[in-house]
């Protein structure tokens, strides 16, 4: 009986925030990561869901035995690669068939670190004072040191996204295009100032076109309003499609600065293309061309 009450008292402590982190074939990183959430103060824990994408799920054997009976953490074994927002979705559909829609659904990687232990309670309590539907949090990349985000200010034009359907077609020119945007990051990181500063508590968050995929909030009405997490492509290009739902549901997404987080950049993916990698971004880049744009 003792133990039925403190599970519900337990419940009652929880945020209404669910955190989708997606795994694949990094069974430590995401551990590490779902300890950091666990280890947050009573009151500033989040719902998790961990959604293993390898092949061989065995991130669950990690767990000790009290984790695992921990109530706000669930773990998918998909059994194969669902992809980074197909994870989430089926990720989602797991939760929502025991729980309510909460206020809040966070997709990201699990390379992500949280920058502050009261992340969650900033999300809801900066959440009230402005209607956006989606929030792109400060993203500080550990390999450049800046911030993420925007991953795009503005809408792109037509011919821009086109073109993308040509350049990921030949793979040299993937390896030159990634080659390029790690000698930029460098560059950045060598010329500008750093990002590591202390966030303006009086800032407000900026309308943008689209949020870095690292690390997204959803607010509930996203949902409400027929937002979905069921991207047409494998991988790559889910802020075009999350950008792109946004606008076509009349609402709004926004970059706030107040809410910090660290990305170890590419430990699943890694920083060189492989031809695989290649062909998902030529798909994800003829998708998003052809539906949106």
């Amino acid at each position: 009986m003792n133990h039925d009450r403190d599970a519900f008292q337990a419940e009652l402590c929880r945020l209404p925030v669910v955190v989708l982190g997606i795994a694949y074939r990094s069974n430590a990183q995401a551990l590490s990561f779902a300890r950091q959430i666990m280890d947050n103060e009573v009151g500033q824990n989040p719902y998790l869901v961990l959604v293993d994408n390898s092949e061989e799920s065995d991130l669950a054997s990690g767990l000790s035995q009290s984790e695992r009976e921990q109530c706000d953490l669930i773990v998918q074994a998909s059994g194969n690669n669902l992809g980074y927002f197909g994870g989430a979705a089926a990720g989602l559909n797991m939760f929502l068939s025991t729980h309510q829609l909460p206020d809040w659904v966070i997709v990201c990687n699990v390379d992500i670190r949280l920058e502050d232990r009261n992340f969650f309670s900033q999300l809801i309590g900066y959440g009230a004072s402005h209607r956006h539907a989606v929030i792109a949090p400060r993203i500080i990349s550990e390999y450049s040191g800046k911030d993420e985000n925007p991953f795009m200010q503005s809408r792109p034009t037509s011919l821009r996204m086109n073109s993308y359907k040509a350049l990921f077609t030949w793979y040299p020119l993937v390896c030159l295009y990634s080659a390029l945007h790690l000698v930029k990051q460098s560059l950045r990181k060598l010329l500008t100032s750093s990002e590591w500063c202390p966030a303006n508590a009086d800032a407000k968050p900026i309308p943008i076109y689209a949020p870095h995929g690292a690390c997204i909030a959803f607010r509930k009405s996203y949902f409400e309003a027929g937002g979905t997490l069921r991207h047409g492509a494998f991988l790559f290009g889910e802020e075009i499609f999350v950008a792109e739902t946004v606008r076509r549901l009349g609402l709004s997404v926004a970059h706030d600065p107040r809410l910090r987080v660290v990305h170890e950049e590419h430990k699943t993916t890694g920083h060189w293309p492989t031809k695989q990698m290649a062909a998902y971004m030529k798909e994800a880049a003829v998708y998003c061309a052809d539906a949106f744009f």
